[in-house]
C-alpha cells in the first residue's frame, strides 16, 4: 500500500474527525460497494464556533422584550423601547425572529444547554 493511501484511509480520516471534536456514523450502501458517512457536530462544539466567528443566533422573544424594556441606559445610551403593532398587520409577535452575537467567553464555566445559550446576546435586533 503506498503511502498516500496509508495517510488518507477511511480509518485515519475519522480519526482526524474525532480529533477535532466532530462524531461520525459509517454504513454500506444497499449494494455494499460504498461506504456512507455521516458526519456531526456537539451543541457546545457550534455554540463555540458561532462565538468565535460571531455569528447570529435565534434569541428568545421573552429576552428581547425584557431587554427592550429594562434599555441600556448605562452602556448603550438608549432607554426603554416599546414596540406596538397598534394596526394589527401581522400575527407574528414583533420580539420573535431577532437575532444577536454571543456574549463573553465561553469557556466551560459558560456552556449550557442550546435555548438558555441562545437567550444571552451583546446585541437585540
Amino acid at each position: 500500500m503506498a503511502e498516500e493511501q496509508r495517510r488518507y484511509s477511511p480509518k485515519n480520516f475519522i480519526s482526524l474527525l474525532h480529533q477535532s471534536g466532530l462524531e461520525t456514523s459509517q454504513f454500506y450502501s444497499v449494494r455494499r460497494d460504498k461506504v456512507v458517512m455521516k458526519v456531526r457536530a456537539p451543541l457546545n462544539a457550534l455554540q463555540k464556533e458561532a462565538f468565535r466567528i460571531r455569528y447570529p443566533l435565534l434569541l428568545r422573544k421573552e429576552m428581547v422584550k425584557d431587554q427592550l424594556q429594562a434599555g441600556r441606559m448605562a452602556t448603550h445610551h438608549w432607554g426603554p423601547v416599546e414596540i406596538v403593532d397598534e394596526f394589527a398587520q401581522t400575527r407574528i409577535d414583533p420580539h420573535e425572529y431577532m437575532y444577536g452575537h454571543l456574549k463573553g467567553h465561553m469557556s466551560h464555566e459558560d456552556e449550557r444547554e442550546g435555548e438558555e445559550a441562545q437567550g444571552d446576546a451583546d446585541e437585540v435586533g
